[in-house]
């Protein structure tokens, strides 16, 4: 069984279009020895674009699709010992990371660490 890699994107539907692109470099160059796991976080994306991003996904790229309204409604700040409520800033990646240990372990996924950009690429 080969390992897998996970590999998150926090979009909405303005940057569907890049993710397509995106998704398809990785699959064209990623190495045959893993499987990977794309995991998405949204709060709006169409059915449409989710659709689209779907069909690229194989035997060894599987995608899957994490509505972060919903995640935000089971993570409390245990220090400040607060509800965390979803804001329009929510699906931009910095406020992703602050829950990206959550989602990794609710996924059941291992890995040593992640890189975010934190800004447009275009």
């Amino acid at each position: 069984m080969n390992k897998e890699i996970p590999i998150f994107f926090t979009i909405d539907n303005t940057y569907a279009p890049y993710l397509t692109v995106a998704i398809k470099s990785i699959i064209e160059n990623a190495s045959k020895e893993y499987n990977y796991r794309i995991v998405v976080l949204y709060q709006d994306l169409t059915v449409e674009n989710m659709n689209k991003i779907s069909k690229l996904s194989n035997e060894k790229f599987k995608i899957d699709f994490i509505y972060m309204k919903d995640e935000f409604k089971l993570i409390t700040n245990r220090i400040e010992n607060c509800y965390v409520r979803a804001s329009p800033m929510a699906s931009t990646p910095s406020s992703a990371a602050i829950f990206l240990n959550y989602i990794i372990q609710s996924l059941e996924i291992n890995y040593l660490g992640y890189v975010m950009i934190n800004q447009s690429l275009t």
